[in-house]
């Protein structure tokens, strides 16, 4: 029913238009893993910045799906590396 939904929904979008809500779509459905993940007591964090055809082409990864976020989970390190601060003067003018 709700894939019939989406269907219909999604239509009469352009394929652009399509990608930015599936996009959306797929950052309400990440925001849930990281808080679920931490319920749980594993470490998550969400990535971008990636090479999506990359990806593709590693996992051969079929059409029409593109990848938009990585999240990987798992246990933070024992020791957490030193944090890295800017000075407030070096960032701001």
């Amino acid at each position: 029913m709700v894939i019939g939904m989406a269907i219909q929904f999604t239509q009469n979008m352009s394929k652009d238009k399509k990608l930015a809500w599936s996009q959306a779509q797929t950052y309400l459905a990440l925001g849930n893993a990281l808080n679920g993940a931490k319920s749980l007591g594993f470490d998550s964090c969400p990535m971008g910045g990636f090479d999506p055809e990359e990806f593709i082409r590693i996992l051969k990864i079929p059409q029409p799906l593109v990848p938009t976020m990585l999240c990987p989970v798992g246990y933070a390190a024992d020791k957490p590396m030193k944090k890295l601060r800017y000075a407030k003067e070096e960032i701001m003018f």
